[in-house]
């Protein structure tokens, strides 16, 4: 894990980097045309670095700095059931995915993420609408993510969820009516949640099950949600001969309600 004034500059360095690149989006679209082009668009399935390359050719963009992320930008994505949005995987270029909605056909019987994020870092995702799928968001042992300005509403399990994912921001979303958690945090460390508000999430807004995850001035409504749902678990180990069971024991929970 990052110590903690490298974690400093880091939330700092994404909160300096967000007004700027809003700044600089008229500009970087009018040199260099975001691929695909506005409107419509499949699922976009994308499994390493030289196939997002490939995707986004033509745009200008090296995806080797933060000035010249790749983007995938303005497009509209309807999915299947059985159908990610989009879905990055082994990928470390920089990659802004920003004003895309993705919704689901049927979100009854959607098993997939709206945006999931696989062994990868180095994202934006800034000013997206995704509902109706399993998750919304989705990061899985990805780190150094930014999740920006976006909503997140009506999906099944969780509006956001990270699985073994560490360093991350969760900021200025708004994450509503999602049938589960609003976030879900499970092995997941050292991420910054803030500046988010949630409302009518099941009974639970902000799952955490994680270390040293900072929460500020989220807004969980209504106040008769658990606002911040905290478990942890000690292991005890038993060997007996050759096997090894192991057995959970002293659960213990702390809640907050209101503002976290």
């Amino acid at each position: 894990m990052l110590n903690k004034n490298i974690r400093k500059h880091f939330i700092l360095l994404f909160l300096l980097i967000i007004p700027v690149l809003i700044s600089l989006q008229d500009t970087i679209s009018a040199e260099h045309p975001p691929n695909p082009s506005n409107g419509n668009s499949n699922s976009i399935f994308i499994t390493s670095n030289a196939k997002l390359d490939a995707f986004v050719a033509g745009n200008g963009t090296t995806g080797l700095t933060i000035e010249s992320a790749h983007r995938i930008e303005n497009i509209t994505i309807q999915t299947n059931p059985e159908e990610y949005g989009i879905f990055i995987q082994n990928v470390d270029r920089f990659l802004i995915i920003r004003n895309c909605s993705i919704y689901s056909i049927n979100s009854a019987d959607s098993k997939e993420s709206g945006i999931e994020i696989r062994l990868s870092k180095n994202i934006i995702i800034d000013n997206c609408s995704i509902s109706d799928h399993n998750i919304g968001i989705m990061l899985l042992d990805s780190h150094q993510v930014l999740i920006n300005r976006s909503i997140l509403s009506q999906n099944f399990e969780a509006g956001i969820k990270l699985l073994e994912s560490d360093n991350n921001i969760l900021t200025y979303n708004t994450i509503t009516n999602n049938l589960g958690y609003g976030i879900y945090l499970k092995r997941a460390h050292e991420n910054t949640v803030m500046n988010n508000f949630l409302e009518n999430n099941g009974n639970i807004c902000i799952f955490n099950r994680g270390n040293d995850n900072i929460f500020e001035n989220n807004s969980c409504e209504p106040t008769s949600n658990t606002a911040i749902l905290g478990k942890t678990w000690l292991w005890v180990v038993i060997g007996v001969g050759s096997a090894v069971f192991f057995i959970g024991g002293l659960m213990f929970f702390i809640t907050w309600r209101g503002h976290v």
